[in-house]
């Protein structure tokens, strides 16, 4: 008779116990890395409006960034460097100077910086665990110019590993950084 009793006080918190696990599974889903872009001499491979392009990315905490090409043969060399104040367009010894609002949004550097801005602000970006063929990555998305892009990171540190926007037409893709590049 005492092991009945005992039996109908513990079933109560065995039940709980196997709904709380049920309920919350077992501890397996972790929060990614938030997208980290203090990016340092990033190279990366772009795909934006049918043609392909090489050019390295640095970012600064501070607003300053700039992007350089080195592909195809006629844009190496050529550097746009964002400020918040504006935008300086070097190629050589020639340079230039402008406002943000006077190079146009859908131009490849100023599309780039726009978006890295976008996703760095607070609330712009949306994660949802997905399954992805790769389960170090980690996808975000985030919208600008009224048109979806998603931001592919390493989930454990946040780095990017691709941008991509279909409506934009546009696919970045930054080579792996190692840890002693860092």
């Amino acid at each position: 008779m005492k092991a009945v009793i005992v039996i109908k006080k513990l079933l109560p918190a065995v039940l709980f116990v196997i709904l709380a696990l049920l309920f919350t599974g077992c501890g397996s889903f972790s929060q990614p890395a938030s997208p980290s872009f203090e990016l340092r001499n990033a190279p990366c491979d772009i795909s934006y409006d049918g043609k392909e392009y090489r050019a390295s990315v640095t970012n600064s905490l501070g607003g300053i960034m700039s992007v350089s090409f080195s592909e195809p043969p006629s844009m190496q060399g050529l550097v746009y460097t964002f400020s918040p104040g504006g935008c300086k367009i070097s190629f050589g010894d020639l340079s230039f100077s402008s406002e943000m609002v006077r190079l146009d949004s859908r131009a490849l550097p100023r599309l780039l910086c726009d978006i890295i801005r976008n996703a760095s602000t607070e609330g712009a970006l949306s994660y949802s665990p997905t399954d992805t063929p790769d389960e170090s990555a980690a996808v975000f998305s985030g919208e600008i110019y009224g048109m979806r892009y998603t931001i592919t990171t390493d989930k454990a540190t946040g780095i990017p590993r691709m941008i991509s926007s279909a409506g934009l037409g546009a696919d970045i893709v930054f080579e792996p950084i190692s840890e002693s590049s860092s």
